[in-house]
């Protein structure tokens, strides 16, 4: 209630939440039903824009260090997606769709021999996904001199030489590229 001073102007959420993580919040529940817009709603929104990023960061980084292309097709969960949309702009259940992307993407990522065309069409479906909600997650970006220092972060790994992993994990984490 205005009188009582208990609102928020969208600017300053805007402000203090960032975009992508307010308009997801705002998407979260159908446009008909009340939104409970509380620190454990925010909170929640936070986290799940976080783990809808790390996949991409992922993906981005692994094709960049593979010099492999993310520019794929539309796969097999685009259609259940628009298809909630269509569905008198069913949010919820079009989240669903984009978490199941996100688990197919992570299952995709973690196989010793990636399939960069599966992982460039997942990547896609996704990425579209949050076009048509209105999420824009920046792509990384990295230099010869970034892909170097993650190529001796995963050598010095594999050697089990934590300390020097540590180290490339720190300056590739303060690009913003971990």
């Amino acid at each position: 209630s205005k009188s009582l001073g208990n609102i928020e102007l969208a600017k300053d959420v805007i402000k203090e939440l960032g975009f992508n993580v307010t308009r997801w919040l705002l998407l979260s529940v159908n446009y008909r039903d009340v939104l409970n817009y509380s620190p454990e709603t925010i909170e929640a929104a936070k986290k799940e824009i976080e783990r809808i990023s790390a996949v991409l960061k992922q993906c981005e980084v692994k094709a960049l260090t593979n010099d492999k292309s993310l520019e794929g097709s539309l796969d097999e969960l685009y259609p259940a997606f628009l298809e909630a949309m269509n569905d008198d702009l069913n949010t919820p259940n079009a989240y669903k769709v984009i978490f199941d992307e996100v688990k197919v993407l992570n299952q995709t990522l973690r196989v010793r021999e990636v399939d960069y065309s599966a992982l460039a069409d997942h990547y896609t479906s996704l990425k579209k996904m949050l076009d048509v909600l209105g999420i824009d997650i920046p792509a990384v970006k990295m230099s010869e001199e970034d892909k170097e220092i993650y190529r001796l972060w995963n050598e010095a790994k594999a050697a089990k030489d934590f300390e020097k992993a540590d180290g490339y994990r720190a300056q590739l984490m303060e690009k913003g590229i971990l």
